[in-house]
């Protein structure tokens, strides 16, 4: 990576200068603010070692930089213990340049992880229920980070596990039956009927005992496979998956496997008898359960009382079902955040099971409305088909607006690429384990920290192409571009933005958040901004024209790709 290349030759000269070769890159890091310069290297590292102050350090070591005339440094100072080094510009383009050209599309990419096998579940709908913007962060989150394992090297299989077995689906079963007996749903909305069932079923189980305990009765005959009502199951889960099947497609999110509930939960009461017969589990109360205070996770539940099952039921099975079906090295499950004890716990049964998988749980926090939270069973969610059109018809307007001489179709596809931009990147850009409020006016906002903003600055650069009368090429190079020309600090500061591409990508994987991605294609638009502002480009004279057309097309590559992994696409025009 190119940052890690330059950090490691100023590990190099401070090497040299102090004496000390056991520094690392990972010793230099970003000063406090960048007129300090472009790295800083803090001497208190070096304070044991040579038995002296870190401000005396700093100074010796920046006077010995100094006099070694490093084209690569353009000035180096001591401060506060702290050597501050500020770049050439000349020779961070000339860098920044030869790496384009070496590595073309592939800049961000890397084989840090190649060995490693890696399935990651996520989305995971219910069947029987609708599908809103809550279920639709999860989804965006694992499809984000299946892309960036994947951008790693990393074999990646992306698993979606539906659950489509538990009580909600005697409830909305129930009511089908009870309050809906010669009722079809609306050709095409199959599964949005359904999920209104549902809702129905759910005030009756609150409201009526003698409605629950015949839901639960329910329950009972779909596990047995009852013929009367497991056919009707199999017909209403249909309507369910090709509803979910649709939103994925506009989603652009694709699963290489399916897991499914009703699959597994017959296997998964096996391994409940398995663990109660090894002493692992208990009776209580007519129930199964775990005791796992000892651990600090409180009694897990594994089987009901009646002797159906339980997500952890089902979830026990799916844990070996998974390595089971492909030999993976890690298996990550992206949930709502509030099932993170509920995991602690599981996999904690599954080990003491002697079950040696490296398990991993990613939680992210819930999706609230302005006025407030959203429910299923009370029918208060925002539906995904609903935002979506919204945001679509907000961009719509917008592009109207600019283009008026556009035909309806022009606008049409522009406005369905910058809404579905501007609706995944609202849902990534917050940190996952910060509550979101969703609002959908300020997503769709060409200015600000949004999706609209960061395509819009593609469209421009490619906008600057064609009044150049050039095509926008992946790598775009020229024998004619001079990187000693590009002497300009904001013009140092957007090539480094640049650099660090390779490493924000690996920093949102490692930490899997996909929120550090936003932020930093984000930042590097805004710096383009600046540098578009200030710095002529179409109308500079060559060589300086054609250099600055080359810095441009790389803003517009690593802003390709960092929206490329987000799920997001660009237009040509906006």
């Amino acid at each position: 990576m190119l940052i890690d290349s330059l950090k490691q030759q100023l590990v190099d000269f401070l090497s040299a200068a102090s004496g000390i070769d056991t520094l690392h890159a990972s010793d230099i890091m970003l000063p406090p603010s960048p007129d300090k310069g472009d790295f800083a290297f803090p001497c208190f590292v070096l304070g044991k070692a040579l038995r002296k102050a870190p401000v005396l350090i700093a100074k010796e070591i920046a006077e010995k930089i100094l006099t070694g005339g490093h084209r690569m440094i353009e000035s180096v100072a001591a401060e506060s213990g702290y050597v501050n080094f500020t770049l050439a510009p000349g020779y961070v383009a000339q860098k920044l340049f030869e790496t384009f050209q070496e590595e073309g599309v592939h800049f961000g990419q890397s084989n840090k992880c190649s060995a490693k096998k890696v399935m990651i579940e996520y989305s995971q709908p219910n069947t029987h229920k609708e599908f809103h913007v809550g279920h639709l962060r999860g989804t965006l989150i694992g499809d984000t980070l299946v892309r960036l394992h994947r951008a790693e090297s990393c074999w990646t299989l992306a698993a979606n596990y539906i659950n489509d077995f538990g009580t909600h689906v005697a409830k909305c079963l129930w009511a089908l039956k009870k309050l809906h007996p010669y009722d079809t749903p609306p050709r095409g909305e199959e599964g949005a009927w359904l999920g209104k069932v549902y809702v129905e079923g759910a005030a009756a189980a609150e409201n009526d005992p003698n409605a629950k305990s015949e839901m639960a009765a329910v329950l009972r005959a779909l596990e047995a496979r009852d013929p009367e009502w497991f056919p009707l199951f199999l017909e209403t889960r249909e309507w369910s998956l090709q509803g979910f099947r649709k939103i994925y497609d506009e989603l652009g999110v694709h699963f290489d496997d399916w897991f499914y509930e009703s699959d597994i939960k017959d296997e998964g009461k096996e391994i409940v008898v398995e663990l109660l017969e090894r002493g692992i589990a208990r009776k209580s109360e007519g129930a199964i359960i775990v005791d796992l205070t000892q651990y600090g996770l409180d009694i897990f539940l594994i089987l009901k009382s009646d002797g159906s099952g339980l997500y952890s039921t089902s979830d026990l099975a799916l844990a070996r079902e998974k390595f089971r079906r492909y030999e993976v090295d890690e298996a990550v499950v992206i949930t709502d955040v509030r099932q993170s004890f509920y995991f602690k716990q599981l996999f904690k049964t599954l080990e003491l099971a002697g079950f040696n998988k490296t398990l991993k749980h990613v939680g992210y926090e819930f999706v609230r409305l302005p006025e407030g939270a959203m429910a299923s069973r009370l029918g208060r969610v925002v539906l995904f088909e609903d935002v979506y059109e919204s945001v679509v018809k907000c961009a719509r307007q917008e592009t109207r607006s600019r283009h008026a001489d556009w035909s309806d179709m022009a606008v049409e596809q522009v406005a369905r690429a910058v809404g579905l931009g501007a609706l995944k990147f609202e849902l990534l850009r917050h940190d996952p384990g910060k509550v979101l409020v969703f609002d959908a006016k300020k997503a769709v906002s060409f200015q600000g920290f949004t999706g609209p903003y960061v395509q819009y600055t593609v469209a421009r650069i490619k906008s600057i192409f064609r009044k150049a009368g050039l095509p926008l090429e992946f790598p775009f190079v020229s024998g004619d571009a001079d990187a000693s020309s590009l002497v300009l600090s904001v013009e140092k500061k957007l090539m480094l933005a640049i650099a660090q591409f390779p490493n924000m990508v690996a920093d949102a994987r490692e930490q899997c958040d996909p929120s550090l991605l936003c932020r930093y294609v984000y930042e590097t638009a805004h710096l383009f901004a600046e540098f578009y502002e200030q710095c002529h480009v179409v109308g500079a004279q060559e060589p300086l024209r054609i250099t600055r057309l080359m810095l441009c097309s790389h803003v517009a590559l690593v802003l390709t790709q960092g929206l490329a992994l987000l799920g997001i696409e660009v237009a040509e025009e906006m």
